[in-house]
């Protein structure tokens, strides 16, 4: 459901046996191998995860679902040490605060050097109002010697309360977008806005408010928001038939409207703009597609000019979820929701991870699909399991574990014993892991999956039905 990625770390989060137990998988860049290679699993209940972001190896994780009789809402932050995610602190807001009443704090996420910024885009405004609009907020800390101390609270209080302020964000270096997609003009309109504040003169400045007024004509405008030095971008996944990102340009200290983004070919793409992420010269932007497979784009400054430079399909993803996406220079993340299944008494979601690396060449042959840790114990034994379901059309899901450090292979073949596809061909840490085989473009049949470790070899068989 969420991905975050940067030079050294890799966080993947989602629901695990259902949706009371998400989960974030996380794993470290070998620069020597060029491999990930998972760390450890972290989990806390319902909606862990729901919103990440990394800085250097410091990670915040947002759970907007939390609850206790005092809190709505939770974000906790955590330190890369020993090989180990280390936890640092929790900060929450107590639900009927002085501000207002909080909602899904968590909600969004945003870590930069020295700041972290989190989200309720369902705050409830207080004094003088406390009319159960939701306006949304977002609330800004500062790390003072270790001592993480709030800094300014910044609430939307427009007078419809519709606007989720806060329910997207990027922070960068002195910059922070927020995006309202609902933001609206009377009781009816939803077109959104987005909102610029910059840090200087140790303040957070007055905001430069984005309307998409005489640009584009949509809803949703907001939904996903990205910042750097001089470019800021905004999604409008319901602008025209395909959805669009309008980008502004920084000139003379002023945002200024400079271009608007879409795919080269709109036919059968919807909600352009689900996700958006920029590094240096990189912009990656997903969208859906009605064939339920969906496109990960990624656009490259020339010129000064956005054009595109990539796509790809990602055709894990079958609930039809927004495709998150993350880049950090030269690795983009991008994350593929599966189905809900049932089994063992249990809901149970698939899904993977795509990693594009090399230098942003970006050819299909540079793909590495990693896939989410399932359990924290260490294994007794190698296992690899029965593929459920069986049979299957025309995904499944095979699971195995490995109670040492090891290098795993795991492929599928068909009845003539040709290779067919490959699930795993790294190092990886002990645990339990499972992996997702998609059969959309091959025919009905038997086929067979082997795994294979240092110490350890076992093939299952398996019935593809369409």
């Amino acid at each position: 459901k969420e991905v975050a990625i940067n030079n050294n770390h890799l966080a993947i989060s989602g629901p695990g046996n259902g949706p009371n137990y998400w989960k974030v998988a996380l794993y470290k860049f070998d620069h020597l191998n060029l491999t990930w290679q998972s760390t450890n699993t972290l989990s806390n209940g319902g909606s862990f995860g729901n919103s990440t972001d990394l800085y250097e190896d410091y990670m915040l994780i947002g759970q907007k679902d939390y609850y206790d009789s005092w809190y709505h809402g939770n974000a906790h932050l955590y330190h890369f040490q020993n090989n180990n995610w280390v936890f640092v602190n929790d900060f929450k807001k107590n639900k009927y605060a002085a501000e207002g009443t909080h909602i899904k704090f968590g909600s969004s996420v945003g870590l930069e050097n020295g700041w972290l910024a989190i989200g309720d885009n369902e705050f409830q405004r207080g004094s003088p109002y406390y009319d159960n609009k939701k306006v949304g907020g977002i609330f800004v800390y500062k790390n003072n010697g270790g001592n993480w101390q709030e800094n300014i609270t910044l609430i939307r209080n427009e007078q419809y309360g519709v606007s989720r302020f806060g329910t997207s964000m990027d922070i960068n270096k002195n910059n922070l977008i927020i995006g309202a997609p609902g933001d609206a003009s009377d009781y009816t309109e939803y077109d959104g806005k987005a909102f610029i504040y910059e840090y200087k003169n140790n303040s957070w400045n007055n905001a430069t408010v984005l309307n998409p007024s005489g640009i584009c004509s949509s809803r949703n405008f907001g939904r996903a928001v990205a910042v750097t030095d001089s470019f800021a971008f905004v999604s409008s996944p319901f602008h025209g038939s395909a959805g669009s990102v309008i980008v502004y340009k920084k000139v003379n200290n002023n945002w200024v409207f400079a271009q608007i983004l879409m795919p080269t070919v709109t036919s059968n793409i919807s909600e352009f703009g689900g996700s958006i992420s920029c590094s240096i010269d990189y912009l990656v932007i997903s969208a859906k597609e009605y064939t339920m497979s969906q496109k990960v784009y990624v656009f490259r400054l020339v010129n000064n000019q956005w054009v595109q430079h990539k796509q790809f399909n990602v055709t894990y993803s079958y609930d039809n979820s927004d495709i998150p996406v993350s880049i950090y220079k030269d690795k983009i993340a991008a994350g593929a929701p599966g189905s809900y299944y049932y089994y063992g008494g249990q809901n149970h979601q698939t899904g993977a991870a795509y990693v594009w690396t090399n230098n942003l060449a970006l050819s299909k042959s540079n793909i590495e699909l990693v896939q989410g840790i399932t359990e924290n114990e260490v294994p007794e034994e190698y296992g690899l399991s029965q593929n459920y379901p069986n049979p299957f059309n025309p995904s499944t899901v095979i699971k195995y574990q490995l109670p040492e450090n090891s290098f795993v292979d795991l492929k599928i073949y068909d009845v003539l014993g040709r290779e067919v596809s490959v699930l795993s061909n790294e190092f990886k840490g002990a645990g339990s892991y499972e992996a997702v085989f998609n059969a959309s473009n091959l025919p009905s049949g038997i086929y067979f999956y082997k795994l294979t470790t240092s110490k350890f070899t076992e093939i299952k068989k398996m019935i593809l039905l369409k």
